[in-house]
This record gives C-alpha cells, sequence and structure tokens, in this order.
C-alpha cells in the first residue's frame, strides 16, 4: 500500500480526472485482491462477528448523531430578516448640475422631433428619408427615447 502516497515519476502534479483514475484503477484492484485474500482465509464465523461489528458501530453512530441533533437546544440555521445594504455615498462624486435635467421646452422640442419622425417612417415617400437618418446614426431613436424616459423619472 505504500505505493499510493508515491508520486510517480515523470508526471505533473496536476493532473487530470481521467489521469488520475488511471492511475488509481490497478492500486485500488491490488487493494480489492489483497482484502479478498485475507477474507477468504477467515473462518464463517469471524465473517459473521466482523458483519455483526460493523452492524453494531454503524447503529451506534447514526444513533448518537440521531440523539445529539436532538437533544441540542440550537437550530442548525438561523432565519433572519435580509437587511437592505446601506447605500454608499462617495463625497467626491460631482452632483447633477441644472443644465442636466430636461426642462419642459426641451422635452417638446423632443416631442416634435420623436412625432416628425415618426411620420418620416410611416409615409412611404418619406421612408428612404428616415432609413437614412437612421443608418448614418443608429442610435439616435434610442437616445430620444432615453431622455424621454429621464424627462418623464424626474
Amino acid at each position: 500500500m505504500k505505493t499510493i502516497h508515491r508520486r510517480m515519476p515523470g508526471k505533473p502534479e496536476n493532473a487530470s480526472p481521467s489521469e488520475v483514475h488511471s492511475r488509481l484503477h490497478p492500486l485500488m484492484e491490488k487493494a480489492a485482491e489483497m482484502l479478498q485474500r485475507k477474507a477468504a482465509k477467515l473462518s464463517s464465523h469471524n465473517k459473521w462477528l466482523g458483519l455483526m461489528l460493523f452492524c453494531l458501530l454503524s447503529v451506534g453512530c447514526s444513533l448518537g448523531v440521531i440523539v445529539y441533533s436532538v437533544r441540542t437546544a440550537h437550530p442548525f440555521f438561523s432565519v433572519e430578516p435580509i437587511r437592505p445594504p446601506v447605500p454608499f455615498k462617495n463625497p467626491h462624486r460631482m452632483r447633477k448640475s441644472e443644465d442636466s435635467v430636461v426642462t419642459m421646452a426641451q422635452y417638446k422640442r423632443i416631442q416634435a422631433i420623436e412625432s416628425f419622425l415618426s411620420r418620416q417612417q410611416n409615409h412611404p415617400a418619406t421612408k428612404a428619408f428616415y432609413d437614412s437618418l437612421v443608418k448614418a446614426r443608429p442610435g439616435f431613436p434610442d437616445s430620444l427615447k432615453a431622455i424621454d424616459s429621464l424627462f418623464l423619472s424626474q
């Protein structure tokens, strides 16, 4: 059994699972054959005694775990309400300036542009103009919608 602890020469320390299995499989077979030979030498009385000893030990351990878990007053887990985290306040963060807020006049102009573009998009004669605008500035309609939602969230 000393071969299990010895590192095989020429093999890296971090081997893949298949390499580990290919190395350990012959060792496990040798250990199983050795245990089989030792068990074959035992009499039926000794085999029965070993089986009963194993059963009693496993039942005793299981009962010990059950008794310990029933008798302890501490629960295995506790239920606590989740508290929202404290908001992080960065003192170096710049405050929003007043000119970054969308005013009502700017919002009306944006609404006019949106209605103009929707008319251009829906009319067959001016659809080419709308397509060329979207091709030149692909994020323009999304920007208008973002500004619209910014104004509505103020």
